[in-house]
């Protein structure tokens, strides 16, 4: 991808022009930053990772800062060969990161784009919880509940996103040959009630309405 692809309607590439690119349209810091690095597909993504793959803000965050990161890394002449998430980590001094590492990472880059401008469009998870609250009508209140019915609606959720997430560590894991196999299968959590060490399946303590120990 060459610069006049990765440029907007005014001929400016974000991290690389120096200038913050301006898009009137948008509703929020989501919405232009996504804009501005013509981003496809992020609500939807957005979305999908939260409901489905039980993604955390955070995680979401994250998600959408490398995706950034990649545009500008698309946008220099000789980006590092590294992952975007690398590159990222790097530049906001995470010390996941050693000081070595992030100090040659930023010295390749400061010549070729401008740092400041971007990690001045990255979000935060807050800003990512407040898009899916008021732009994507997508819940983060985790948790609350009025009724039995809401309760066993927030406890399902739950499993399937506890399920859905070590499913996706676990292929990462095999990915980078951290452990053998390559599919998995999460089933459903047990609950021990501390009383008498009984265990249940969520669905057979919420059908029976407690443990029998309690009655």
């Amino acid at each position: 991808m060459d610069r006049d692809e990765l440029a907007d309607e005014h001929g400016q590439i974000p991290p690389v022009a120096g200038t913050k690119p301006d898009v009137p349209d948008a509703c929020c810091k989501v919405a232009r930053v996504t804009g501005a690095y013509q981003l496809g597909g992020i609500d939807y993504e957005l979305r999908r990772r939260y409901e489905n793959d039980g993604a955390t803000l955070h995680e979401l965050a994250d998600y959408i800062n490398d995706r950034i990161t990649a545009v500008a890394l698309d946008a220099v002449e000789n980006p590092p060969e590294t992952e975007p998430g690398t590159v990222r980590a790097a530049l906001q001094g995470e010390e996941t990161i050693p000081a070595t590492r992030r100090d040659d990472l930023r010295a390749t880059l400061a010549g070729q784009l401008d740092i400041e401008l971007l990690t001045g469009a990255y979000v935060s998870h807050e800003t990512v919880r407040r898009h899916l609250n008021e732009h994507l009508d997508v819940s983060t209140s985790r948790g609350g509940f009025e009724t039995f019915d809401e309760f066993k609606d927030a406890l399902e959720a739950y499993q399937r996103q506890y399920e859905n997430g070590v499913e996706s560590a676990l292929e990462r894991a095999a990915r980078k040959e951290l452990i053998d196999g390559s599919e998995f299968r999460v089933f459903s959590t047990r609950i021990q009630c501390q009383h008498c060490s009984e265990t249940y399946r969520i669905t057979e303590l919420l059908d029976a309405g407690g443990c029998d120990c309690q009655r």
